[in-house]
């Protein structure tokens, strides 16, 4: 008995081991607890890599259908104050009354004017329009613009006093600016002499004459090829770049799941691989630690009993 209470009693050296090992074996616990946070970090930058690539599409693409939609807008105003124009002549007091052609024009061509400035400060799109690489081409134009399908019509324009060449070859800005100077021009000069429709083929002819006649509408009607050139070809540049980003963008996504794929198991494999055998080298450790007490001894401490048992040194009771 006095043995056994000898080889069970710690001595003062043996309980600073212990508390030593006890230091160590937390330390080793926190470095598992800091080790397992990194790879649970790692994997989850691998699971939203792939997602992330949205935002690549989001930061390009969506400046660039901005730019789109609001430059398609620049056709729609310079149609709109074309029809309003047509109407200057034929003053049919059934569809608008006397002074609003005019006030509609006006007002077009202010929205249209406010709306070139803001896509070439860039307030549209994100940035300015000669920024774009891709419209380089286009901003820094010395030629005939056309969209797809209409290149021919280059071929068939008639230059003239108001509608000179120097005009119909500059950048979009230029003519957009030269179209309202032009149109404000008109509707200073023009004189209202309206004349009630008689709904007869020769006052139509009459009124159709008087409008094809006219130097503004002769101007308005090439410079509107231009301008509808310009935005069209804009607008398929512009859609292709989209495209073409998304194609890449698609390329990219699954170049990453695959990496994903590949590296988060990897990771796994190595984190819980070097962690199961370092805890199997401390069980074996154990097991042979254990296995060389006399069970004389084991059955008179507790302590022992319990951590045999139980895998505590605390009864849980």
């Amino acid at each position: 008995m006095k043995n056994y209470s000898t080889i069970i009693k710690n001595n003062p050296e043996d309980n600073e081991n212990i508390e030593v090992k006890k230091n160590v074996f937390r330390d080793n616990s926190k470095i598992d607890l800091f080790t397992f946070i990194i790879v649970t970090i790692i994997t989850a930058i691998f699971m939203i890599l792939p997602l992330s690539t949205i935002f690549l599409i989001r930061n390009h693409s969506l400046g660039e259908l901005e730019l789109i939609f609001v430059s398609t807008k620049r056709t729609y105003y310079s149609q709109a104050i074309q029809t309003w124009a047509h109407e200057l002549f034929y003053m049919d007091s059934e569809t608008y009354r006397r002074g609003e052609p005019s006030a509609f024009i006006l007002e077009a061509v202010n929205t249209l004017e406010s709306l070139e400035k803001s896509i070439n400060k860039g307030t549209y799109g994100g940035k300015s329009v000669d920024k774009y690489q891709i419209l380089k081409p286009l901003t820094q134009n010395n030629g005939c613009i056309r969209g797809t399908g209409d290149e021919s019509t280059c071929d068939s324009r008639v230059y003239d006093e108001n509608y000179t060449e120097q005009i119909a070859n500059s950048p979009l800005d230029v003519i957009i600016s030269e179209y309202i100077i032009k149109t404000r021009d008109f509707i200073s000069s023009f004189t209202n002499n309206y004349q009630e429709v008689q709904y007869t083929k020769e006052d139509a002819q009459k009124r159709l004459e008087k409008l094809n006649s006219n130097s503004y509408i002769i101007f308005h009607n090439k410079i509107i090829q231009e301008i509808n050139g310009h935005v069209k070809k804009m607008n398929e540049v512009l859609v292709a770049d989209i495209i073409n980003n998304i194609n890449t963008t698609i390329k990219l996504v699954d170049f990453l799941h695959v990496v994903s794929m590949i590296f988060i198991p990897l990771i796994y494999f190595y984190y819980f691989r070097n962690f199961a055998k370092r805890k199997l080298r401390e069980m074996e450790t154990l097991t042979i630690v254990f296995s060389n007490i006399p069970r004389s001894v084991c059955e008179k401490s507790t302590k022992i009993k319990l951590f045999i048992r139980h895998g505590t040194l605390e009864s849980t009771f």
